[in-house]
């Protein structure tokens, strides 16, 4: 797994760590082979999960992600209207803005049927800036298959979390 702003700690369980400055997040050159949900869903996609969702029109950096307020035990997810044989791709990637100083830890994980799919990544990251994450879609520890049909973002406690905001989801 790999973070490309800012600098950035891999942890013991997968979490990160991040420190530096600056809220937009910079332009990737290379372009994803399989859009999710970038600005808005890809062809195929839903929005699903329990926690509350809102897309948002574009943002002050031009980006229209999705605002999620999430309740204890809550997720969002990307729900493809059929499989998808992950191990096709390399990286799952995303961005993420953590709006807020309070509890801030999302668990990541793929499905295929509403059963899981993959281990579980928990990210931890910096506040009140844009961070993109390139998780190496082996990290994910897929299924035999590799078919998943949901990502899941997902709150692994009981508590609420601060706002967050997400875009730029795709498979590469």
């Amino acid at each position: 797994m790999t973070i490309k702003t800012p600098v950035w700690v891999l942890c013991a369980t997968l979490c990160l760590a991040a420190v530096g400055g600056g809220a937009a997040l910079p332009q990737t050159a290379a372009a994803p082979q399989t859009p999710i949900y970038i600005d808005q869903l890809a062809p195929g996609w839903t929005i699903s999960g329990w926690a509350k969702n809102t897309p948002q029109k574009a943002i002050d950096n031009g980006m229209a992600p999705v605002l999620v307020q999430m309740q204890g035990w809550a997720n969002i997810g990307f729900k493809s209207d059929k499989p998808v044989n992950f191990k096709s791709f390399k990286t799952l990637s995303f961005a993420v803005y953590l709006d807020g100083h309070g509890k801030q830890e999302v668990m990541v994980q793929a499905k295929i049927g509403g059963k899981d799919a993959s281990k579980k990544l928990v990210l931890k990251g910096p506040k009140q800036r844009w961070f993109e994450i390139d998780t190496a879609i082996s990290d994910l520890h897929l299924n035999k298959d590799g078919m998943v049909d949901e990502i899941t973002f997902s709150n692994p406690s009981g508590d609420p979390l601060e706002d967050f905001y997400i875009d730029n989801v795709a498979l590469q």
